[in-house]
């Protein structure tokens, strides 16, 4: 890895070249000026609170020249306060709950087989989520979120209404989770399937799949 220098343009060239910016949809860059000063913020799409952000960038956008330090040490120890954790539990852990009145299961099918969990996935690969439903009674206002594992992106990037074993449904692609919503679930079983391509090789662990009447959840 490059060491940096004193030239911003050359550091940053080489940041982004490093994080490949222009071909990964996951890793942001925000180019502000902070007190006179150019500046990048690299952050991974989605770790960062909205929120969070906007008022890091405001305290940013009010420091004068005068205000900033000598070195980018002393910058972050003293212009960066802002610190969040959070606790996550291992997802071998976690284990699957049966509720009553509506349940919901998931496996990724890849060349006609049922992937094992551990499965290593190339780049490139194309998988199918399939979620089974299953409800005691009828139902209405009904909310399923899938939360996909981070290198998968759905192939279907545009939200749309979609219509398949006798179930009408609203489906919603976002950053992190693919979503549909149903405003009538009538008592049965029914499988929802959607696409998947593989972005980055490895080993991942998905989010879970969560079902939920919206008005009795």
């Amino acid at each position: 890895m490059e060491k940096l220098s004193n030239d911003y343009t050359t550091d940053i060239t080489n940041l982004r070249r490093l994080l490949r910016i222009d071909d990964n949809f996951d890793i942001l860059e925000k180019r502000l000026i902070i007190g006179g000063q150019r500046a990048s913020l690299f952050f991974i799409d989605g770790f960062v609170k909205d929120e969070i952000l906007e008022k890091i960038l405001e305290y940013f956008y009010s420091l004068k020249p005068e205000d900033l330090p000598a070195s980018p040490e002393t910058f972050q120890a003293g212009f960066l306060p802002y610190v969040e954790t959070e606790v996550l539990e291992d997802m071998d852990r976690v284990k699957a709950f049966e509720g009553k009145g509506l349940q919901v299961s998931r496996e990724y099918i890849y060349k006609g087989k049922a992937l094992s969990a551990k499965e290593k996935l190339q780049v490139g690969d194309k998988l199918t989520v399939r979620l089974t439903l299953r409800a005691d009674r009828d139902m209405d206002f009904v909310c399923l979120k899938d939360e996909r594992a981070a290198c998968m992106e759905p192939v279907r990037q545009i939200s749309g209404y979609e219509w398949s074993d006798g179930l009408g449904r609203y489906r919603v692609s976002g950053d992190a989770a693919t979503t549909f919503f149903m405003d009538h679930l009538r008592k049965g079983t029914y499988v929802i399937e959607y696409e998947v391509h593989v972005d980055r090789s490895g080993v991942y662990q998905a989010g879970t799949s969560e079902i939920q009447s919206v008005y009795a959840p």
